[in-house]
């Protein structure tokens, strides 16, 4: 027969040093990743951007590398190009169609 009071006691055990323990222990750990995985993908951007076309227009920058767009997209939705258009307005427009 199985004792589901030890067996219980143990998982609590286990679950309070999980939680407890490792929990507040990699939060450094886990900081220093971000921050790290933050600086390499707006290193790797810079670096990909070395290979646009003269000919192109040039990249409107995201404050947060490869998904700051969506990020803004999500919040402000259609609005968002609007911010942008007023923070890049020397950029001039694009024409979407030729009726307009």
């Amino acid at each position: 027969m199985i004792n589901y009071e030890s067996f219980r006691t143990t998982l609590s055990f286990a679950g309070s040093c999980l939680i407890g323990t490792v929990h507040y222990n990699m939060i450094p750990a886990l900081l220093c990743a971000f921050i790290g995985l933050v600086l390499f993908l707006h290193v790797a951007e810079r670096i990909l951007s070395l290979w646009d076309d003269p000919r192109e227009p040039p990249r409107v920058w995201s404050r947060v590398p490869f998904v700051g767009h969506a990020i803004g997209l999500t919040r402000f939705g259609p609005e968002y190009f609007r911010f942008v258009g007023y923070e890049h307005d020397s950029l001039g427009s694009i024409q979407l169609s030729e009726n307009d």
